[in-house]
């Protein structure tokens, strides 16, 4: 793949991960928001997906529906073959 390629790669995914964490923002404490933004910020896409996955696990909420297709597609660009 391409540099450009992967350079709109990491744009999409850091649309579709900033929404689902948009999504979930009122449910999180303040400082899983920041982590999350953080990894965002980083590029480290994988770890934000898995940490917003996490914190919600821990407070022991579902990902509301439409985070749940979100982090779906996520999930299909950043492994494609899983």
């Amino acid at each position: 793949m391409n540099a450009l390629k992967y350079v709109l790669l990491w744009r999409k995914l850091r649309i579709i991960l900033t929404n689902a964490l948009e999504r979930e923002r009122g449910r999180l404490g303040s400082e899983q928001v920041e982590i999350v933004t953080d990894f965002l910020s980083n590029n480290e896409f994988g770890l934000a997906h898995d940490h917003l996955l996490d914190a919600l696990s821990d407070l022991e909420l579902t990902p509301l529906e439409e985070t749940q297709g979100l982090l779906r597609k996520a999930a299909s660009l950043m492994w494609p073959s899983e």
